[in-house]
């Protein structure tokens, strides 16, 4: 069944919540059927004969990207920390959430791009859709992180000897940040959206 259209509003609603995929969409009730449910919905709030529905996929893949971003600054430093006895300080502690807020803002062009795509181009399959916002958003990506790293490599050249471990922190976070929106935080979502298909495909009744 065809998702109901949506009841325009005077004001918008969600906002930049929706790019991280906890963006509100309305639809109206089905009199025909008060328990349907549009596809992707999850969480249901009935409020005068109007629902919301929350679709967490773009927001958990956010923050698994993000996740992994933190997780690759924290083991290579381990590693230097074992092999070299380099030490952290509170610098590191800034440059890792420095690297979590740069993770999430890429991550957020990707997906807003996406969602823009998707909501153009309804009844397109998910796969070509992501890919093409992915060719869309790559140059953009790419030329701000390299502006970012090649004065994050000034910094750590000639810069103190205190903002050595800072700069080198934030060059492996840009670099793995850049690489995670790309790479991993879309294909996180098009793996949930397929691992639903097959679920609803078993559960599907077999034809007669």
């Amino acid at each position: 069944e065809a998702p109901l259209p949506l009841r325009s509003l005077p004001f918008p609603i969600g906002g930049g919540l929706d790019k991280f995929g906890f963006g509100f969409q309305i639809t109206t009730s089905n009199a025909d059927n008060p328990n349907y449910r549009s596809p992707g919905s999850y969480s249901w709030a009935g409020i005068n004969n109007t629902h919301f529905w929350v679709d967490p996929k773009r927001g958990i893949a956010a923050i698994i990207s993000l996740l992994h971003d933190a997780a690759v600054v924290l083991g290579f430093f381990a590693a230097l920390g074992f092999f070299f006895n380099v030490e952290i300080d509170s610098l590191f502690v800034t440059a890792v959430l420095t690297i979590i807020g740069f993770s999430v803002h890429d991550t957020i062009v990707v997906f807003d791009r996406i969602r823009e795509n998707l909501r153009l181009n309804p009844g397109e399959a998910l796969n070509p859709v992501i890919n093409f916002s992915i060719m869309q958003t790559l140059a953009r990506s790419v030329i701000t992180s390299l502006t970012v790293v090649l004065t994050l490599l000034a910094l750590y050249l000639f810069g103190g000897f205190s903002m050595r471990n800072f700069a080198l922190a934030l060059l492996v976070g840009i670099v793995s940040g850049t690489y995670s929106s790309i790479f991993n935080a879309s294909q996180i979502i098009s793996l949930w959206q397929e691992v639903e298909d097959r679920l609803r495909h078993r559960a599907a009744p077999a034809p007669a």
